[in-house]
């Protein structure tokens, strides 16, 4: 069996001596042996490329003394094209395979301007790394690279730090809670956005609130809970390691109806105030339900020293109350005088307008 020489020429021509039956597979391992050349070179003869296999030399016409040439696929020029989602045209750019996307970002920089930390580079769905190249994504000539605008937007926290955002129109606000807990430790069910004092839903995007390059989005750290009542619904902000004593504290705040006359009921158990709502699996969104507790407790201190107990409403008179007390000791209604904390009550006052409260001590005289 005979041997020929063949010439190799990549940046540089070298000879090989391979036996006529040489197959083109051969010839390619015998030459990435000898040069260490990577395996996404192609072989071509005449201007045609050779198909890598046990197709022979001889069967291209490659005899003694022929030359193979070397090339390097990820260096050839390929056109792709890019454009912005709000454009109509696109630009072309002439770019190598082996180009990275960095250097693609760089290309547009110097045409548009546009920096490159102010865009991301989309293909097939799916966002390019800087340091990868054309090939590894399988970006061919005629490719459609689209840009996305990414804006810098501010989040302040109730601490009063300042953190900074890279985003994109086509974000949530569910996704900015993600990027505000990996940066602030900040739960997203505990937070809640708002731009200049309005709400912000997470199932809603940035776009639709025309949430732009700059703009300053404040976040409150709490749940929003409804709590139901027969009067109307409360909305409360709370967080999960608050009380239940503290949430009755904010609806004393927003309605003034006192703690000690509020009971929470959630699944319809009653809450006990020193509970935290995480205890009681109570989360954004939840729905408890308020009853207002309108009878309480009070006492009365009889002249002959024993205390008398009484169930009222907040909304009895004074003299309401000197009517169970006459039913009670068979002391007639005029002859009885109620003091509180230092001061005749008149009957015609509430004992709400008296400031009296659950288990307050009252004192009776008796006039003969």
């Amino acid at each position: 069996m005979g041997y020929m020489n063949i010439y190799l020429r990549v940046r540089k021509t070298i000879a090989v001596r391979v036996k006529n039956s040489c197959t083109v597979q051969d010839l390619k391992t015998k030459y990435q042996d000898v040069e260490d050349i990577p395996e996404r070179h192609q072989l071509f003869f005449v201007g045609k490329q050779l198909e890598v296999g046990s197709t022979k030399l001889a069967q291209y016409g490659i005899k003694n003394g022929s030359t193979v040439d070397i090339f390097d696929q990820s260096q050839a020029p390929i056109k792709i094209y890019i454009k912005r989602t709000q454009d109509i045209e696109r630009i072309s750019l002439d770019v190598s395979k082996s180009d990275s996307i960095h250097d693609v970002k760089a290309r547009i920089q110097f045409m548009e301007g546009s920096p490159t930390n102010d865009f991301a580079i989309v293909y097939g769905g799916k966002h390019l790394e800087d340091s990868k190249t054309l090939s590894d994504y399988s970006i061919q000539s005629g490719s459609t690279l689209y840009l996305l605008d990414i804006k810098k937007i501010f989040v302040f926290l109730p601490t009063g730090e300042k953190i900074e955002l890279e985003v994109q129109r086509w974000h949530t606000v569910e996704n900015v809670k993600a990027m505000v807990e990996s940066m602030a430790e900040v739960q997203t069910k505990e937070q809640i956005l708002t731009l200049d004092g309005r709400h912000l839903e997470d199932g809603r995007k940035l776009s639709e609130y025309n949430i732009n390059k700059g703009s300053k989005l404040h976040l409150i750290q709490g749940m929003e809970m409804v709590v139901l009542t027969n009067e109307g619904n409360i909305v409360v902000t709370m967080g999960s390691s608050d009380t239940v004593g503290h949430m009755k504290e904010k609806i004393l705040e927003k309605k003034g109806i006192p703690v000690y006359d509020q009971i929470l009921l959630f699944n319809m158990e009653q809450l006990d105030d020193a509970e935290t709502l995480s205890y009681y699996g109570i989360d954004r969104g939840s729905e408890l339900l308020l009853v207002i507790n309108t009878t309480m407790q009070i006492f009365v201190r009889s002249p002959r020293g024993n205390t008398l107990s009484f169930f009222v409403q907040r909304a009895d008179t004074i003299k309401d109350l000197k009517l169970q007390i006459e039913e009670k000791e068979k002391i007639p209604f005029g002859k009885l005088k109620l003091i509180y904390e230092g001061k005749l009550l008149k009957d015609v006052y509430t004992l709400a307008e008296c400031n009296i409260q659950k288990e307050s001590n009252l004192h009776l005289h008796v006039y003969f």
